[in-house]
């Protein structure tokens, strides 16, 4: 159900999900590709990351404040939001 509602209104910031598992306790999605890599990773591997100004990061949140307003609308809750578990592309 949760592949089918993604196929049928796709969000530019929201990976598209690949398969799902349920078990009695949870959901496992398991997410598309991105080539990009987390947040994380990229915060932690420049040495002193300075922002030219606010406008990257505040880009950054603003996108993932519209993929979990889509994500919440349609009735699904993340649960475990962290720079991790946020994708970025290579554009």
């Amino acid at each position: 159900m949760i592949c089918t509602m993604f196929e049928m209104q796709p969000h530019p910031n929201v990976c598209l999900p690949i398969k799902v598992s349920e078990t009695r306790s949870q959901v496992v999605v398991e997410m598309d590709c991105v080539e990009g890599g987390d947040l994380l990773s990229f915060l932690t591997s420049l040495p002193n990351v300075r922002w030219l100004d606010e406008t990257h990061p505040c880009r950054i949140i603003c996108q993932v404040m519209r993929g979990v307003e889509f994500c919440h609308r349609n009735g699904i809750v993340h649960g475990d939001i962290k720079a991790e578990n946020i994708l970025l592309t290579r554009r």
